[in-house]
């Protein structure tokens, strides 16, 4: 009967790969995944059409290009936080809101000029250069 030495170190290392793959996987998966996840959440909230029929106060995430006729907004907001980033408003878009008092612009009045030009919204305080993040208004 012939006996066979059987090579542990052989086995060992494969097993020491398959954990250090495992490992390296479950890492990467971790550092990965917010990532994309934050991209993902960027990529909707440049597309997104908002639901806020029943806020008093609406801010548009810094990123958005443009405002629609058709986005759904409560005709009662009071307040509204427009970033700078916004390239496009229909001139008819501030008609629907009865009760808004404040308007805050990311950008300046000369930028707020260009993109209203005579559509200003009535009987409503613009105020410039405010930053998303430096809002109290809701």
């Amino acid at each position: 009967m012939e006996v066979r030495k059987v090579n542990t170190d052989q086995k060992h290392w494969k097993i020491s790969n398959i954990c250090f793959y495992i490992v390296a996987t479950i890492i990467a998966a971790f550092l990965i995944f917010p990532i994309l996840s934050y991209a993902a959440d960027l990529v909707t909230a440049r597309t997104a059409k908002y639901d806020l029929n029943s806020a008093e106060s609406v801010v548009i995430p810094d990123g958005i290009s443009e405002l629609s006729s058709n986005d759904n907004y409560n005709e009662f907001t009071k307040n509204m936080y427009i970033p700078d980033t916004i390239s496009k408003i229909p001139s008819n878009f501030f008609d629907r809101f009865t009760d808004l008092e404040n308007i805050y612009y990311g950008g300046t009045w000369e930028e707020w000029g260009e993109l209203l030009g005579s559509n200003q919204p009535s009987n409503v305080t613009v105020y410039f250069d405010v930053s998303e993040n430096n809002l109290n208004i809701i």
